[in-house]
């Protein structure tokens, strides 16, 4: 089948018109009044319609568990997969071939089989398309057209020798020219009264082989007799065929012989057929030709027959010599061999040549030939039987099973052996292991039980055990829980008395400033310093237990606004360092906002602050879906970090730096962890010392149900 693109109409959308041409297809193909089917390269039937099943005589499903080969009849075989074979390797598109099928009961059934192939779009092959209609009629009416037209070529060629000899009195007999010439006459009418009642192409010609006259000749070709006058009856001969046509009529016509040949000819449809013409030369009484008069018959048929016959010889014999692991023997009615091969025919100490010819008895031992004489009567009175045969020092699995001829006639009988013993050792040898598996089975069985008895008591205290850890995990989980309600209700009780302290060393350092000598001015700017960090601490330890106690619901958030807030709120320090700020197009997750604005403001935040001296900030963000999870990157070209850091940078309180270099608690990343952790995240980082920092974290795209919208994970 030749793949094509259909052209929609400018209203119809292109899915539309295929779902359109899909169902046609499959209405055309489910009530074709012919059978139709899907075939599988290897033969397996994939799809077929009721008009097929009822024309075999089998049901869908068994049809579906067999092959088109199962049912071949196996003098057509050959043809049908050379055609097969020509439709896969692209030498042709198409074809069509007469064949038959044995239906279900047994009886041969003519079939007209069109076949097609299906390619996908890199052009491999997918399955065929066969449509098949029943000929057997047809086949039985042509047989006897057949006939037929035997007996009238015979009657022809009698009445061309009698008017050649009737030619050759009148050369003789010069005396009697008159007479001879009215006999001719009326013998000429005579004949051409044969000629418009035979259903032949019949034909009449000038000596050079301009016709004069056809029968039938227009109703085959479409020529009418104008066209065809003259040497216009050469146009409907195939191109391919026209030289060597002619050349036959210049031998014919210098030879003065009977014209014989074979061409094509286009029929009014188009196609082309195969005809046979022969031609009579009607000698004028000096010999000289008068006029050529001859037929055309239809050989088509006969040439498909007589191909088919000999490529299902052939198929039939490589398929009997190629039978594996046995051999192939076809006996007539007096249990003759007709046929014998197989790939172990050697096998059974015999040959082909031993065989072919012989009658069993005569071949066979005593023993041998009694087994077999009644498997092969059965096969010739039309049953098909299986047995196990010993023969030598060999068992042969036998099948026997009748040949039929076009008419459903048992006229033959065939056999299929195969050498199975070393199947049957197996079996023995299987039937000794399982004898002394289940000896081994009943042991172990034993063994089981007492095993089952110590895993019964084992299961049952590692269920008391389970229950424990269960037990233990619920008190760790509520003991988390009011560590992290404790560290929150600390953080922010300690903050009202740290205020104080705070507030009223600042007024003491101001108000008794002068009072203080240098030792006590530095001790109070201690003071000062370290109730600020306290202070510092307690807020930022408070906003690490929020991130659990204190959660907003999940709901989508826009991460390019998220990212606008952060800027908003980082603006003094992005104008202080002169830093460049730049990302990819963000997605929308479900997920908490404020967290979200916490997180980046993190990450960016310390990017700007673990700059290189001498280098503006440079930080980028970009964010790209990865099997369902969202990887976000925050890029800076900063410090960068020691490999041996970079685990520990995410625990409360770590820090790598001295806060006379950079500030800070050493819980910003700490928080972010927490953060990225709640939605079901990872996060991570990649550094080199000089070479700048990018920490990554993924967010699921479509959350579990803990990430829904309105759901708080910590609830």
């Amino acid at each position: 089948m030749e793949t094509h693109v259909e052209c929609f109409p400018e209203d119809k959308h292109p899915e539309a018109a295929l779902y359109e041409s899909e169902e046609r297809f499959r209405s055309a193909f489910k009530y074709a009044a012919i059978g139709m089917a899907l075939v599988a390269l290897d033969g397996r039937w994939l799809k077929l319609n009721r008009s097929l099943c009822k024309l075999l005589g089998y049901s869908q499903q068994e049809l579906l568990a067999i092959t088109f080969q199962y049912i071949t009849h196996p003098d057509d075989l050959d043809a049908d997969l050379n055609y097969v074979e020509q439709l896969l390797s692209g030498k042709i598109s198409h074809y069509q071939m007469e064949k038959r099928y044995f239906h279900k009961q047994g009886r041969i059934i003519w079939i007209l089989l069109s076949g097609s192939l299906v390619r996908d779009r890199e052009s491999q092959p997918l399955y065929f398309i066969a449509q098949i209609q029943d000929i057997s009629d047809r086949k039985q009416a042509e047989t006897a057209l057949k006939r037929a037209k035997d007996e009238l070529e015979i009657r022809v060629e009698e009445r061309t020798a009698q008017l050649r000899q009737a030619l050759e009195q009148l050369q003789l007999e010069s005396a009697e020219r008159k007479k001879s010439a009215e006999a001719l006459h009326e013998s000429e009418q005579r004949y051409r009264s044969l000629v418009t009642a035979t259903s032949q192409l019949v034909w009449i010609t000038d000596p050079e082989g301009r016709t004069r006259g056809t029968s039938g000749w227009q109703a085959i070709t479409g020529q009418n007799p104008e066209e065809a006058q003259g040497f216009g009856w050469v146009e409907v001969i195939h191109p391919d065929d026209r030289e060597r046509t002619l050349k036959d009529w210049t031998e014919a016509i210098a030879s003065k012989s009977l014209y014989e040949t074979e061409y094509r000819l286009r029929t009014k449809g188009g196609s082309y057929r195969d005809f046979f013409a022969r031609g009579v030369p009607i000698l004028e009484a000096d010999g000289s030709i008068k006029e050529w008069v001859g037929t055309s018959t239809d050989i088509t048929d006969r040439k498909q027959a007589e191909e088919a016959q000999r490529k299902s010889e052939e198929l039939y014999r490589t398929f009997a010599r190629n039978f594996p692991n046995g051999a192939v023997l076809l006996f007539d009615r007096e249990l003759r061999y007709i046929l014998a091969e197989g790939t172990h025919l050697t096998s059974t100490g015999f040959t082909k040549e031993q065989l072919e010819g012989k009658t069993i008895r005569e071949v066979l031992p005593p023993e041998t030939y009694a087994t077999l004489e009644p498997l092969y009567r059965s096969a010739l009175a039309g049953e098909t039987q299986s047995s196990e045969i010993p023969y030598a020092d060999r068992i042969y699995q036998v099948h026997t099973l009748p040949v039929r001829n076009e008419q459903g006639e048992i006229f033959a009988g065939m056999l299929m052996s195969q050498d199975i013993t070393v199947q049957k050792q197996a079996e023995q040898v299987l039937r000794n292991a399982k004898d002394e598996l289940e000896v081994r089975v009943r042991e172990r069985t034993r063994e089981l039980a007492e095993v089952n008895a110590s895993l019964q008591t084992e299961i049952a205290e590692r269920i008391e055990a389970q229950q424990q850890l269960e037990q233990l995990a619920a008190d760790l989980k509520r003991s988390n829980q009011e560590l992290e309600q404790f560290a929150y209700v600390a953080s922010h009780d300690l903050q009202e008395p740290l205020r104080a302290v705070t507030g009223y060393t600042q007024l003491l350092a101001q108000e008794y400033q002068d009072r203080f000598d240098e030792s006590a001015q530095e001790y109070m700017g201690y003071v000062v310093d370290g109730a600020t960090r306290m202070q510092q601490l307690i807020r930022d330890l408070l906003a690490y237990s929020r991130v659990g106690s204190r959660a907003r619901e999940f709901a989508p958030v826009d991460c390019n606004g998220v990212l606008h807030q952060v800027l908003d709120n980082l603006q003094i320090a992005i104008a202080e360092t002169n830093a460049s700020i730049t990302h990819q197009p963000l997605p929308t997750l479900i997920a908490d906002n404020n967290q979200l604005v916490q997180l980046f403001q993190n990450l960016i935040g310390n990017a700007i602050k673990f700059n290189r001296k001498g280098e503006l900030p440079q930080v980028h963000i970009e964010a790209q879906l990865n099997d369902g999870e969202w990887l976000f990157s925050v890029r800076d070209n900063g410090i960068g970090i020691k490999p041996q850091y970079l685990e520990r940078i995410f625990i409360i309180f770590k820090r790598l730096h001295t806060r006379k270099e950079f500030s800070g608690t050493g819980i910003g990343l700490a928080i972010c962890k927490k953060i990225v952790e709640r939605h079901k995240g990872r996060i991570w980082v990649e550094s080199q010392p000089g070479m700048g920092t990018t920490f990554y974290f993924t967010i699921p795209q479509a959350a579990d149900s803990s990430l829904e919208l309105g759901t708080n994970p910590d609830d």
